[in-house]
């Protein structure tokens, strides 16, 4: 048994305000209660819980019962996540009990997912520099998309391509698709299939735990490139760069303005919260200030490169954030923390079409990025404040961004 109330988060109940409003119920109390609270040992009744509400002058109480226990992962991270909106995204109910709830679930599901197998479409180069790593989740049609422009530059025969099933369900469409597309363009990959869908970042990390090469590239599988040989100019910047931490390409639009060209930090419009921005988003491809390699506070892992050493090191992308986002930014920080610098290069350039490799679009999707903004200042603000007040006074700002 566990006692609700002492640290409870409570919120209004129009349902119960409208149902008892004839009887002088005081309509400014807040009837509902949240509560986040830990057991010694799991409960396996699957009918719902017993609840005992006792009255404050101890003259009595009731028993009830609750709704059906819900077991699918999904739908419950889901409803706590709709139920963040009862105190406007505020800190006690995040803090207190949102968050912790996420937590035990995000960890329990990275301990759930592993590599099933591995599929190998070709012969693979013997010893390949850089592993290209590639989630797919739902549309499995990039995985077209995507050989049959890299079939066109001749660097890609000699790499480690990786794509990672983050749905699993697919595995056997995937693979009749796969083996057409080998036998079709003769481009050597390999296919990582997860045991159940993870995200973003555990697709990644389970993609870097079967990693042939010494750099690792994430790429998502949206990006598509503009000509040849980007790869080896990013490798070839990157092992030139003293300290450098992660590196990030120019990805544009799809009619060429820019969509990234390095990322900073922006506390959002009434709000305390510090979310990611993209420096000269919608400027022209040819924007001077946007074809100069700089230093910059992050970069996205749309198209992110980084010492495969350096990524085990950190332990690679956190999965506390929910659902891709925000995991990029966050890695760039602990780089920051650890005294390395992030780097963003122009000369390799890419098209990103935005949020297309991850199929959905609703409310649940924006929910999930109110969640991580939260989670990633309520980690880093000191340090946020920090970079961005450099920036603003001149000390760390990048030369080329004085427009």
């Amino acid at each position: 048994s566990a006692e609700l109330l002492g640290g409870a988060f409570r919120h209004h109940r129009p349902d119960i305000e409208q149902a008892y409003g004839s009887s002088g119920m005081e309509t400014a109390e807040k009837h509902g209660l949240m509560s986040y609270f830990e057991l010694p040992a799991p409960s396996r009744i699957g009918t719902g819980w017993l609840t005992k509400v006792e009255t404050g002058g101890g003259g009595g109480g009731m028993e009830g019962g609750t709704p059906e226990v819900i077991t699918d992962f999904a739908a419950v991270r889901e409803l706590i996540l709709r139920d963040t909106k009862e105190d406007g995204f505020g800190h006690q109910l995040m803090e207190r009990h949102a968050h912790p709830a996420l937590s035990r679930m995000q960890e329990r599901l990275r301990r759930s997912v592993k590599v099933e197998t591995v599929i190998e479409y070709g012969a693979q180069p013997a010893s390949p520099a850089v592993t290209v790593i590639v989630p797919l989740y739902g549309r499995i049609d990039f995985l077209h998309h995507q050989i049959s422009q890299f079939v066109h530059d001749p660097e890609i025969a000699g790499l480690d391509l990786l794509y990672v099933l983050d749905s699993p369900e697919l595995a056997r469409d995937l693979n009749k698709v796969a083996a057409g597309l080998h036998e079709f363009y003769e481009l050597p990959f390999r296919v990582a299939i997860l045991s159940r869908n993870g995200g973003f970042s555990l697709a990644n990390n389970l993609g870097a735990s079967v990693a042939r090469g010494r750099t690792l590239l994430l790429l998502n599988s949206d990006v598509l490139p503009l000509r040849p040989r980007w790869i080896s100019r990013m490798s070839a910047f990157y092992d030139a760069t003293p300290n450098i931490g992660a590196l990030g390409a120019k990805l544009l639009y799809e009619e060429d303005s820019l969509q990234h060209a390095g990322m900073y930090f922006a506390l959002e419009p009434e709000s305390l919260l510090w979310g990611n921005q993209h420096y000269l988003k919608g400027f022209a491809r040819n924007f001077a200030p946007a074809n100069v390699a700089r230093p910059v506070p992050a970069v996205t892992g749309a198209c992110m490169m980084i010492d495969r050493a350096l990524y085990e090191e950190l332990g690679g992308l956190d999965h506390s954030f929910v659902q891709g986002g925000y995991e990029d930014s966050d890695l760039c920080l602990r780089l920051i923390e650890l005294g390395r610098q992030n780097w963003y290069l122009p000369q390799a350039e890419l098209y990103h079409l935005e949020q297309q490799s991850f199929p959905t679009a609703d409310e649940y999707r924006w929910l999930a990025t109110r969640y991580n903004t939260w989670l990633q200042t309520h980690r880093w603000r000191g340090l946020i404040e920090e970079l961005m007040t450099a920036q603003d006074s001149g000390r760390r700002a990048p030369p080329a961004l004085a427009v």
